[in-house]
């Protein structure tokens, strides 16, 4: 179910995509510069918390993210291997790091607004 719909959310941005590219090489570097946008925000949010955050808890969040990004880049780099050899294959790995990176900013903004 979650590959389905997500092949289905791929396939709809990448025709709202299309429409200002020139190529697909054009796609790939806007859906890499995206994926880096939406890093470069959850940067700015695990910032904030770890400020807020004390040694013991600073440290769990650090290693949390550890393994997020790891586990992020295993997932998208699973996604594009169906497309293995194909010039949208880092399209869709681009595209699933930005959608991944775009929840978790949700999830640690959420994290952000409860700790005390």
């Amino acid at each position: 179910m979650y590959r389905l719909s997500w092949t289905i959310s791929a396939v709809l941005l990448i025709q709202a995509a299309s429409a200002r590219a020139a190529s697909q090489l054009d796609l790939n570097f806007e859906a890499a510069a995206a994926a880096h946008h939406a890093d470069k925000l959850l940067d700015d949010v695990y910032l904030k918390l770890l400020r807020k955050a004390d040694a013991g808890y600073a440290h769990q969040i650090q290693s949390a993210r550890k393994r997020w990004d790891e586990n992020r880049q295993k997932v998208c780099a699973l996604e594009a291997a169906a497309y293995d050899g194909g010039s949208i294959a880092p399209l869709i790995y681009w595209r699933c790091y930005e959608w991944l990176t775009w929840s978790r900013v949700a999830m640690v903004t959420i994290l952000l607004k409860t700790h005390r």
